[in-house]
């Protein structure tokens, strides 16, 4: 309904959902390398922690 009352916001409505998908949550495994990288202390607390 929003798209026939104004037709120049389903553009920007396009644009909102691909900038969601590019920033939805990172999978746990990358998440977990970004920050091993940025903090190597946790990274070696990390390393003592049987899985």
């Amino acid at each position: 309904m929003r798209d026939r009352r104004h037709p120049e916001l389903a553009r920007l409505d396009g644009h909102i959902e691909a900038q969601v998908e590019k920033h939805r949550p990172l999978s746990v495994d990358r998440l977990h390398a970004r920050f091993t990288r940025l903090w190597p202390r946790a990274n070696r607390v990390l390393r003592r922690i049987p899985a």
